[in-house]
């Protein structure tokens, strides 16, 4: 039995949060799951851990005053909430995630989990 984990990190002030598991996945029930195991088949297995970077909600690798508005589109419903966008990671999207990025964008917060 294997067992891997994939763990929310941080690189100076970006942080980022396991999003999904991808390569051979036939072999895990949830790939949204950061903590997996499996049996080991007798063939050569390819499993690759998947981050988004925590405020990047347009996902083009910088939190800026873009992210902030798309998130504010997300709050009001205008677009589809992303994990990127669950700055607190409570499970859902609200004025304080907004708060929480806006804090973000100026310097003044970075997420810890």
């Amino acid at each position: 039995t294997v067992q891997l984990s994939a763990a929310f990190y941080k690189v100076g002030s970006k942080a980022y949060r396991f999003s999904h598991w991808s390569g051979d996945t036939y072999l895990i029930p949830d790939t949204t799951a950061s903590d997996i195991s499996f049996v080991m088949p007798q063939s050569a297995v390819t499993l690759s851990r998947n981050f988004v970077l925590v405020g990047d909600i347009n996902s083009d690798g910088d939190i800026n005053s873009i992210d902030l508005n798309l998130l504010k589109r997300v709050v009001i419903g205008l677009m589809l909430p992303t994990l990127a966008g669950d700055i607190n990671y409570h499970g859902f999207w609200n004025e304080d995630d907004v708060e929480l990025m806006r804090r973000m964008v100026i310097g003044l917060y970075s997420p810890t989990k």
